[in-house]
């Protein structure tokens, strides 16, 4: 433990920013390349990433060493890798603080223990940082723990007239996060006006001298200590029994660029035989989305969190990974329902990216880049490094640095829960393996598996799996038959709403109207929703029963619904 003391919705950039940002990324040019790697001994010799961690709390914030000194049990961090800084207790600061109570101290301990290599003096740059000559560093990643600040305000005293001229006014500012500018602190006296480039971004193998010029920065952060704490626990579960659960996928945000981002992270998510929904409707998922163990969500935009994160008794899964494109998504992360960061910790994910202020379409997280890197067993911090242009500016990772998605495998997940280890989530491995032999043309294999699995324990989303593979296969009296359970459905949470309404859309698609209405009977009649969900459900019931000559009853469903009013 190392204690500190203080020194006294938008458009992409145009063509004449990204000429600025080819301009200002001269300054790694400081950098001696021509034997790097040998320079420093053992620089990137360890194998051990636990034990080239760092990690960072606020000394004026207890539960922030708490949640450090908790952090780093569990990831078996050596105590010594902890460092406490004196820094303010709010999530925003300004330039001068961030200097003088974080940075300056946190470069000048790390220089003396060999973290970075090199040598620091008593001379500071204008911005007041200390001036130092580094040749690398061994850090691994760098971990701010809850109650670390979040972000530097504008200062416009440290823009001068001769910089603000060449930068286009969209980045005439060095507002930014803080850990943006952590993650440049191998650098000396860099601009921090606009951005600089991410010497990692798109670099599937970097070499040890890209490696050298940036510090992989995350944070473990959110509403609460107890929130920020579950990212660990979370991380830790998802390793250990593997990513579990549907992915989802949300399009229609206010540029063509995003949706084609979460397209492709769409087929990447295929590509693993995830049962998958996307919608395009362009509006944001509805509370009455089918939405049940969202494992992977990647979305756009949406200022606050809304629709089935608002469902009473919504979590995540262990392990899940979630995402929306929004340029405030992380403004603030001490709130359980603004925003989109800090929601997210509030309700399990183990994983998630943002912004702390408007960061331009261009210049965040990447999110296909960001799930390829996972897919192909990278951790957090290595994806959400591989696909981030720059640094200095709003970008923001939560989660821990070390957790990889993907260390537990489909087979290894089918095995665990063939020794008696299932439990709710495991139907959704099966159904991964069900997808994958259906789209290698082995349907009949696909539902072979299904059917087993599904007489060791049945369940609603497994179920509805099979009865489309039925379908599929020309069966629809067996579909149905593996749907007969909605006519006795009793008392629906809220959370399976909207896997019960897909059900029983897919029961009026095969034909099967009359158990389609039976379950619409139950889902409205015998249980009690939200406004938002009962809306839908009024509905959906209302065209079924007028279908099937119900009329009075298609009436009185109409009515009830008109009484809700619009959404």
């Amino acid at each position: 433990m190392h204690r500190m003391e203080s020194n006294s919705r938008k458009r992409p950039l145009c063509a004449a920013g990204r000429e600025w940002a080819r301009r200002v990324t001269g300054w790694f040019a400081w950098v001696v390349l021509a034997g790097f790697a040998t320079a420093v001994p053992g620089l990137f010799a360890a194998t051990d990433a636990a034990g080239r961690t760092v990690v960072v709390a606020n000394e004026n914030v207890a539960d922030s060493v708490a949640l450090a000194e908790y952090y780093m049990e569990r990831r078996e961090i050596p105590a010594e890798n902890l460092y406490l800084v004196r820094a303010p207790r709010g999530e925003t600061v300004r330039w001068d603080q961030f200097v003088e109570s974080i940075f300056n101290p946190l470069k000048q301990k790390l220089i003396e223990d060999r973290w970075l290599a090199g040598t620091v003096g008593d001379r500071t740059d204008p911005d007041g940082r200390l001036l130092h000559t580094v040749s690398g560093h061994r850090i691994e990643n760098l971990v701010l723990c809850y109650g670390v600040p979040l972000r530097i305000r504008h200062d416009d005293d440290r823009l001068p007239e001769a910089i603000r001229q060449n930068i286009p006014e969209p980045l005439r500012t060095n507002r930014g996060a803080v850990d943006s500018e952590l993650a440049l602190m191998p650098h000396t006296a860099y601009d921090i006006n606009a951005y600089q480039r991410n010497p990692l971004y798109e670099k599937r193998f970097p070499e040890p001298a890209d490696r050298a010029l940036m510090i992989r920065v995350a944070r473990l952060d959110g509403p609460t200590v107890d929130a920020a704490r579950n990212l660990v626990d979370s991380a830790l579960e998802g390793e250990r029994r593997g990513l579990r659960g549907r992915a989802y996928i949300d399009l229609g945000g206010p540029h063509p660029q995003g949706d084609e981002w979460l397209e492709r992270t769409a087929r990447r998510i295929e590509e693993l035989g995830f049962d998958l929904s996307v919608s395009d409707s362009g509006e944001s998922l509805e509370a009455a989305s089918r939405f049940d163990a969202p494992a992977l969500y990647f979305g756009w935009y949406a200022p606050n969190v809304s629709g089935p994160f608002t469902v009473s008794d919504f979590r995540f899964p262990p392990g899940a990974v979630a995402m929306h494109i929004h340029s405030f998504s992380a403004s603030t992360v001490r709130s359980a329902d603004e925003r989109w960061v800090g929601p997210f910790v509030a309700r399990g994910v183990a994983g998630t990216l943002g912004n702390v202020y408007e960061p331009y379409l261009e210049l965040t997280h990447r999110p296909h880049y960001f799930f390829e890197a996972l897919m192909r067993g990278s951790t957090l911090a290595e994806a959400a490094a591989y696909s981030l242009p720059v640094l200095s500016w709003q970008g923001i990772l939560i989660g821990d640095p070390l957790y990889r998605p993907f260390a537990t495998g489909l087979e290894a997940q089918l095995r665990r829960d063939s020794e008696n280890e299932r439990d709710s989530l495991s139907q959704y491995a099966v159904m991964r393996r069900m997808n994958l032999l259906e789209r290698s043309g082995d349907l009949e294999g696909a539902i072979a598996f299904g059917e087993a699995a599904y007489r060791d324990d049945p369940r609603i989303p497994l179920a509805l799996a099979l009865a489309r593979l039925h379908a599929g296969n020309g069966d629809p009296d067996t579909a149905r038959e593996r749907l007969a359970f909605v006519d006795g459905l009793d008392g629906v949470a809220e959370v399976q709403a909207g896997v019960l309404m897909e059900i029983i859309d897919f029961l009026r698609e095969i034909g099967a109207r009359e158990l389609a209405l039976a379950g619409a009977r139950r889902l409205v009649e015998e249980t009690a929703f939200a406004d938002e969900i009962r809306r839908r459900a009024l509905r959906q019931g209302a065209t079924l029963a007028r279908e099937s000559g119900e009329r009075r009853l298609a009436r009185r469903w109409e009515t009830e619904r008109e009484r809700i009013g619009p959404p």
